[in-house]
């Protein structure tokens, strides 16, 4: 294989086809699951900020 010739540090390994590639679903669970985890931490420095500017 041609990258692996050009790239000692690659095996055939890390071009195999994953055993069970994750489905479309779980994809879009991972999405979701970050975009929530993103804006509850907004929502932390939001309110945070809201608490420093009443002090």
């Amino acid at each position: 294989m041609a990258l692996t010739a050009a790239h000692s540090e690659l095996t055939a390994e890390d071009f195999a086809a994953s055993p069970h590639p994750p489905s479309a679903q779980a994809c879009l669970a991972d999405a979701l699951l970050t975009q929530v985890e993103a804006l509850q931490h907004s929502l932390r420095r939001y309110r945070t900020l809201i608490v420093m500017q009443e002090e």
